[in-house]
């Protein structure tokens, strides 16, 4: 199983769609005003309520959401800590769309995206001849969140136990990742960068593209335009920035100037490409990256001067592979 599957989204559209609320086997009440006009009241109670979700579905999508964690936890190039982050932040966002609303002094438990659905026979067919008897045409009609209160008591409290069911069983889930979830901490800009080399943010790479075509297409690009040297040179960069870089194997060379070289630093960490390094920028570098002679940066050579608009075009160019 790959660690690209991502699993998780799969329960989450799931998980999603379930706000429609559909109305089936219903009749309507009616009321007409002084002068003939007939308005719609309620449903009676006898209608049934339905959703998408079906609980065996949602606990096998969830049980695929955990192998999948369990499959690649020791699988190269899979950041556990990293995909459980993108699965939490999805779910708490999803979580944020429960609401309680009151209506008839009865709290009912809905989401903000609710959708409630019922047929309405509203329209007839008849098949082309005015003459013939026409064919009754059901039409989907969708109550607005005002209109709610036109559904029977029972009916609403059929919907707030619903959904009580799916927010506990997401908090559920986020239960279970927070377990094996490790939180960076908040640094200072002075405090020790919390990774021996840089690390992509894969949320913020890739878009029509896979984020590990991106970023060979990123590497390639700067081996390609001369700015970078040495035996694998690729393979070597491509650790770095995913912290695995083994402490033996030599630095890559830079054979721009160290003012080219922090700016081409400086544009990853400002689009965000880069986890939480900007303030240990420097420090890192002088890890990775040596001079055509095997010696290191200086800091002074890496802040010597302001960059040029045209070494910061350069730079924002290469950086923009990135998001292909």
């Amino acid at each position: 199983m790959s660690a690209v599957n991502d699993k998780y989204k799969n329960l989450i559209s799931y998980l999603e769609k379930s706000s429609i609320a559909c109305i089936s086997d219903q009749e309507k009440e009616f009321s007409i005003d002084k002068e003939g006009n007939e308005y719609f009241e309620a449903f009676k109670p006898m209608a049934h309520l339905s959703f998408i979700n079906d609980k065996n579905v949602l606990n096998e999508l969830r049980q695929e959401f955990y192998d999948e964690i369990t499959n690649n936890q020791f699988t190269l190039g899979f950041n556990q800590n990293l995909y459980l982050s993108e699965a939490i932040t999805e779910f708490r966002n999803l979580l944020k769309k429960f609401t309680s609303i009151d209506i008839d002094n009865l709290e009912i438990k809905i989401r903000t995206d609710l959708c409630v659905k019922y047929l309405d026979y509203l329209e007839t067919d008849y098949g082309g001849d005015m003459n013939e008897i026409g064919v009754s045409v059901p039409v989907e009609i969708v109550l607005v969140k005002d209109q709610y209160g036109k559904i029977p008591t029972l009916l609403l409290k059929e919907l707030s136990a619903y959904f009580r069911f799916q927010e506990k069983y997401i908090k559920s889930v986020l239960n279970h990742l927070n377990k094996f979830y490790e939180p960076n901490e908040k640094r200072d800009y002075n405090k020790d960068y919390l990774y021996d080399y840089f690390i992509f943010d894969l949320t913020k790479i890739g878009n029509r593209r896979s984020k590990k075509d991106c970023i060979h297409s990123f590497f390639s690009a700067i081996i390609d335009a001369g700015l970078i040297s040495g035996a694998n040179s690729l393979k070597h960069l491509t650790l770095y920035f995913d912290n695995k870089h083994p402490r033996t194997y030599p630095k890559v060379i830079w054979n721009g100037s160290g003012r080219q070289l922090y700016e081409f630093i400086r544009q990853l960490t400002d689009r965000k490409f880069l986890i939480e390094s900007k303030g240990s920028t420097s420090n890192i570098i002088i890890k990775i990256f040596v001079k055509p002679d095997g010696s290191d940066f200086t800091q002074d050579e890496l802040y010597s001067r302001s960059p040029s608009k045209k070494m910061i075009k350069a730079m924002s160019n290469f950086s923009k592979l990135l998001l292909q």
